[in-house]
């Protein structure tokens, strides 16, 4: 036999997981309380049991989003000076994109529920954070500083990465290669 509540913690997850794919599939207004159980294989009843509204169901999935750009990121994090930083920073970038994590919190930023896009612009937040940290890193280890600002270099990448994530479709993947190529170009000529 399982541990107990390992079966709560499943279907939990299930939802969360199901509420994710609602919400990419149909937008915020697809993670209702049906499609959830239906992608999950559980009853209304058992989504309405983990999640008392929509809101704490969608700050759910924020949290799961934000949780796994964070781990991503700790995978990636290279000490100061490493002269492959560079290189790791844009193999996690575009990973970021095939997670579909940063979408999920770029369409949660602009929901009507304020506690959610809260929590969503507080997810995209560490993600630049994130992003300024290992550019800065990725710069050191190729003997570079910038020109401007870090902050200014970081949310010039955060921001093409999250318009990226924000426009992901079945033809984004077309232009993402030579868009983050010219990002990279520009943040190499934007040091010294």
């Amino acid at each position: 036999m399982g541990e107990p509540g390992s079966s709560d913690h499943s279907a939990r997850a299930r939802i969360v997981s199901s509420a994710r794919r609602s919400v990419l599939e149909r937008g915020e207004g697809g993670a209702n309380s049906a499609h959830v159980a239906a992608y999950a294989g559980v009853s209304k009843a058992l989504v309405h049991y983990h999640f008392t509204d929509k809101r704490t169901l969608l700050v759910a999935v924020v949290d799961e989003c934000t949780a796994h750009v964070e781990r991503r990121y700790r995978l990636v994090a290279a000490p100061p000076g490493d002269a492959s930083a560079f290189d790791r920073c844009r193999e996690w970038l575009a990973g970021e994109l095939d997670a579909r994590d940063l979408e999920l919190l770029v369409r949660l930023a602009a929901d009507e529920d304020h506690t959610v896009s809260a929590q969503a612009r507080a997810g995209l937040r560490k993600f630049q954070a994130a992003v300024e940290h290992q550019l800065a890193g990725a710069l050191r280890g190729l003997g570079l500083a910038p020109a401007i600002r870090m902050e200014l270099v970081a949310t010039l990448a955060s921001s093409t990465v999250l318009g990226l994530a924000a426009s992901n479709g079945p033809d984004a993947d077309a232009d993402r290669e030579a868009i983050l190529d010219t990002l990279w170009l520009a943040i190499l000529s934007l040091a010294r």
